[in-house]
């Protein structure tokens, strides 16, 4: 495989990467109006509708997320009047580009059946489809986009390693080309944390550490400072999970990769003339910086330093990872099955590389290799099956399997892959992808995990490639082949069959509009139409008890509704988990419906998880809010709240966060 990514032009890699962007635009174009979900993407889209209308992040209403993804948005609605839809065609091809940019790099470096099996993975397991809610994907996270900035990020600085280690000395490029190729992976970083705080960050923590192996190894302070950052990364790692670190699950899947990758190589290994490190740091400050003073800079002025650090940089002594935190689930039989067989894969692949550097050929691993990864897939696929007859054991399976399979190979990578100029590019990818999947952290999730997937895909490719030996001038090259494209075969059917069940009900169920409201045209199936039927009854109800652009009282996580109605949120925190806002931010909201009145509340019981205690952890708001609304009426779905008098209701109308 590796020697048919050499043959491989970067012109035939572009026009392959072409037509796997079109491909992936056909059928996520499919969903591109499928579907609706009221909790996170209503709340993104009530949040971007806020910004439309004038207020701003952080300061009229509370947000994680930094002011380029709300800017980006509004613009988007501004330009082209498009508003959910506008937003969720840049998604579809952000999606798309993003695939097809993961497909033509690892076709270049890793080969074609490696790269088609990436990208088929990314596609159908990591942007699934539920035929009766919706696409995930189709949720405007800020992480899709820190994503695709992240891996340029990658990509720069693995080239830079690359080219630093892994060419002849007469070769080596200039220090004016590295310099570009860091600045610009500081600012991809940069960019990243303009959308996204925790991408940024570690995105930029991942280039300095994937860049390390690079610098001089006669320079003194070449070897202090790679150190110094290599311990940092460990430090960083344990002090970002806190209490988790000591979760064995958490130390396996997020710390472990860290820790390979940092205590491998403790000192530089670049060539006695190579990079010097203040310039690398300095190149990559300079290019995070200078998107980040654009935003960050009046907000600090606005804030103050105390307050951008708690609500900005979300510094607030654990109360966000307490709000939001998840247990890693421990992998199941099924999850251990596969990756037992990727790690004995990987033993059998390494174990032939020592071989052949011995000059003792053996082609086991072309076979054994391939039937190892089969085989534990087969064998959790059937657990899968009979888990769950209807489908829910497979997917259960298969999105167990996703959350593990990078940690497992991460660390497999860092363990087994080769220290020597002729891996460098691979350990770059590596090490910049074990800091970037911290972004998992607090919450564990199959939609973290595509977020944060292209970095992390790209690593394992890259690494599997480095890992499996050449072919030898004695084997047989096209039977190396044909097990290669037989084992993408296999996961192309496992794509399809994880695909099958959304593509049937989009094309062969019967589709309806779904009752949510002009400002949601949308389809869904038939049969699962009635369960979506409460978004037109609660846009309808809240219309007529209100004017448009009156400021509405959403509670726990209906602020999606504010948004389909047209009514938007009328207090600082458009959704209540328990612990965030904490009883500051309660307070805080009491003060607000006591001094704005909004006209209207709409509570509900909380509708995902996340959400569950919402009631009791802000019982004294809910109270206050049966004070003021004390009018009700039951729909089923939510409750419309209204105030007890005529003359109540007729007071001063807000038209949104931070009014009055």
């Amino acid at each position: 495989m590796p020697g048919d990514a050499d043959r491989a032009t970067p012109a035939r890699c572009a026009a392959e990467a072409l037509l796997v962007l079109l491909a992936t635009l056909a059928y996520l174009w499919l969903f591109r109006r499928y579907g609706f979900d009221v909790v996170d993407e209503g709340t993104q889209l009530a949040q971007i509708d806020l910004v439309v209308r004038g207020a701003r992040p952080y300061v009229g209403f509370e947000t994680g997320y930094t002011p380029l993804y709300f800017s980006l948005h509004a613009a988007l609605w501004q330009w082209t009047s498009g508003g959910l839809l506008a937003t969720r065609t840049f998604g579809v091809l952000l999606h798309a580009a993003t695939i097809a940019l993961l497909y033509g790099f690892t076709r270049r470096f890793c080969g074609a059946p490696i790269a088609l099996a990436v990208s088929a993975l990314d596609l159908a397991f990591l942007l699934p489809v539920s035929p009766r809610h919706g696409a995930p994907f189709n949720t405007p996270y800020p992480g899709w986009i820190a994503a695709a900035f992240a891996l340029a990020a990658q990509l720069l600085v693995a080239a830079v390693a690359h080219a630093r280690l892994a060419v002849r000395r007469e070769d080596a490029p200039s220090a004016a080309s590295s310099s570009l190729a860091v600045s610009f992976a500081g600012l991809a970083a940069g960019l990243a944390f303009a959308v996204k705080p925790n991408a940024g960050l570690l995105a930029l923590g991942g280039a300095l550490l994937a860049l390390t192996p690079s610098w001089s190894a006669a320079l003194r302070l070449a070897i202090v400072l790679a150190t110094l950052v290599r311990v940092a990364a460990v430090a960083g790692t344990i002090v970002l999970l806190g209490p988790a670190a000591l979760d064995p699950t958490y130390l396996v899947a997020l710390a472990l990769p860290v820790v390979l990758v940092a205590s491998l190589r403790a000192t530089p290994s670049g060539p006695p003339d190579g990079a010097r490190p203040l310039g690398d740091v300095a190149l990559l400050a300079l290019g995070f910086l200078a998107p980040t003073a654009v935003w960050a800079a009046p907000l600090v002025a606005e804030l103050g330093a105390a307050r951008f650090a708690r609500e900005v940089l979300l510094l607030d002594g654990g109360g966000v990872v307490a709000a939001y935190l998840l247990a890693f689930p421990a992998p199941g039989a099924a999850a251990a099955l596969v990756c037992a067989g990727i790690v004995a894969a990987a033993l059998v692949a390494a174990r032939e590389r020592d071989a052949i550097a011995a000059g003792l050929p053996s082609r086991r691993a072309s076979v054994l290799a391939p039937l190892l990864v089969a085989g534990g897939v087969l064998l959790a696929g059937g657990i899968g099956v009979v888990q769950g007859s209807d489908g829910t054991g497979a997917r259960l399976v298969a999105e167990e399997v996703c959350l593990w399979i990078g940690p497992l190979a991460l660390v497999a990578g860092a363990v087994l892959l080769s220290r020597d100029a002729a891996t460098a590019r691979a350990q770059a990818l590596l090490a910049f992808a074990t800091v970037y999947a911290l972004q998992l952290f607090p919450r564990p999730d199959l939609i973290h995990v595509a977020m944060g997937a292209p970095p992390v895909l790209l690593a394992i490719a890259a690494a599997w490639s480095a890992l499996v030996p050449p072919s030898d001038p004695r084997d047989d090259v096209k039977r190396r082949a044909v097990l290669a494209w037989a084992t993408v075969a296999a996961i192309l059917v496992l794509c399809v069959g994880r695909a099958a069940p959304a593509l049937r009900a989009r094309l062969a169920e019967p589709l309806v509009s779904l009752d949510a409201g002009p400002r949601a045209p949308l389809v869904i199936a038939a049969p699962y139409a009635a369960e979506h039927r409460w978004l037109g009854e609660a846009v309808r109800a809240i219309g007529a008890r209100t004017a448009p652009g009156d400021g509405v009282f959403y509670f726990p996580d209906l602020a999606g509704l504010g948004f389909l109605a047209e009514r938007p949120a009328a207090t600082f925190y458009l959704y209540f988990v328990p612990g965030r806002p904490g009883p500051a931010g309660e307070e805080r909201t009491i003060a607000e419906l006591e001094r704005h009145a909004p006209r209207l509340a709409v509570t509900g019981a909380p509708r995902v998880p996340a959400f569950a205690g919402a009631e009791a952890y802000f019982a004294r708001l809910l109270g206050r809010v049966d004070e003021l609304y004390p009018r009700t009426e039951d729909l089923g779905a939510f409750t419309v709240r209204a105030p007890a008098t005529a003359a109540a209701a007729a007071c001063a109308r807000c038209t949104g966060p931070g009014a009055g």
